[in-house]
């Protein structure tokens, strides 16, 4: 498959299907055809303008407690958070 190797997997963390990918390629230990897939997400800051973040699949799990109960609704964490 053209030579991919890893794959960025990221989207707006604070919408439901998000958590379903996550949910999914997490049961697939983190591969699709071959292909690593690292853990992303993007966070739309208060401030304006989406961060790219990455880590750990364990990690992700605890982003909402880390950006303070974030999401809920349409709230948006500001960037020092």
């Amino acid at each position: 498959m053209l030579g991919v190797s890893l794959l960025a997997f990221t989207e707006h963390a604070n919408i439901k299907s998000y958590w379903k990918l996550f949910s999914f390629l997490e049961e697939s230990a983190w591969q699709w055809e071959g292909i690593t897939i690292l853990t992303g997400a993007e966070i739309t800051v208060r401030e304006g303008g989406d961060i790219l973040v990455y880590g750990s699949p364990s990690s992700f799990k605890e982003l909402p407690n880390r950006l303070g109960g974030w999401p809920a609704g349409r709230d948006r964490p500001p960037l020092e958070r």
